[in-house]
Order: structure tokens, then sequence, then C-alpha cells
């Protein structure tokens, strides 16, 4: 029998120690952050909360953008195999830019599902059915990945974690309570 957990797969070292701390040091330094934005399909908007305990992010184009997304295809055509889905899925549409995030102390993410439409602009059409979610750090204190079953998730330095982005797989970020969390995330659809 079939678990949630079985479509969980942790791939350490997707990129390299190097990249990240350039990565890091290139989103510390020019990256263009604001706070998280939540979309709300029955009014149509997107806001924010209105509390300092939520991170940040940064959807600007880096140099890391191509690096990072030609290394998720690889990834992506390997989860197929692994979760046993290539009969299900079959054929994907795509999957979107990286969104960064940032956390500083204090800072969290409440739980939530991926299966959202902000991503999509008119160009990109579908809905999300896959999340993949890189650390680009791992020298900050707190800021567990919180999974549907209440199991605390450290990612490591480099390290990819995938998942489906449904209602059966909902995730938080713990409060980051020392140093600076930098993450980044795209959604296949």
């Amino acid at each position: 029998m079939e678990k949630l957990t079985d479509y969980i797969k942790r791939v350490p070292n997707f990129l390299s120690s190097q990249e990240c701390k350039e990565i890091v040091q290139f989103l510390a330094e020019e990256g263009e952050w604001r706070k998280n934005e939540f979309y709300h399909p029955y009014t149509n908007t997107t806001s924010t909360r209105e509390t300092e305990d939520e991170s940040y992010m940064c959807n600007d184009f880096t140099p890391y953008n191509s690096l990072i997304i030609e290394k998720l295809y690889f990834e992506i055509v390997q989860y197929q195999v692994f979760a046993k889905t290539e009969k299900v899925w079959g054929a994907w549409e795509g999957y979107s830019p990286i969104r960064f995030n940032r956390y500083e102390k204090g800072q969290n993410m409440q739980k939530h599902v991926d299966h959202i439409t902000s991503i999509f602009d008119g160009d990109r059409k579908g809905i999300p059915t896959i999340t993949l979610l890189m650390a680009f750090n791992d020298d900050y204190e707190g800021g567990a990945l919180r999974m549907f079953s209440g199991e605390d998730v450290y990612l490591e330095e480099g390290e990819l974690i995938i998942f489906p982005s449904n209602f059966l797989y909902p995730h938080e970020v713990a409060t980051v309570t020392g140093g600076t969390r930098y993450t980044g995330v795209s959604w296949v659809y």
C-alpha cells in the first residue's frame, strides 16, 4: 500500500556548495525583496499579511535562474519515474521561473498548499502538480520545513525536495530563530 510519504523525494547536492554560496551572496546584495504575496481567487486580488513574521520573496530574474532551471528538468523527469507517475501525468507543460524566498529571524510561512493559480499570467496556463523546493543555505537556526505529518524536515545546503502540490501535502516553514534562510521554489504544471 502506498503512503503519502512515498511521493516525497529528497535530492541531496542538487546544487554545489559553491553555487549556493554565489546565489546567497547575489540575493543578499542585489535581490529586490518584497513581502510574500498571496493570491485570492474569489476576489482576484493579491495581498500580503500585515504581520512582521511573514517571509519575503524575490521574483527577479537572476543569473542563477537559468542554471537552476536547466538542472530541474532532469530532476522532474527522474521524479516521475520515482513516483511511478509517468502514465498518470504523461506530459507536462513546463515549470515556473524560480521564486526566491528569504526568512529572517522571527519570520515564518504559515501552513498552506501549493495548488495555486497566481503563477499563471496568461502565457502559462494550468495548475501546479509538483513543488520543487531548493535550499541555498543551512547556516541558520529554526526554519524547518514542517510537512503534513508534523515532522520537521531540515534541508541541507544545496538540497532539493520534491512533492505534489495538492491539498494532501500542506506544509509550513517554522519560525527562523537565528540567521537568514534562503530557498527557491518552482512548480511543474
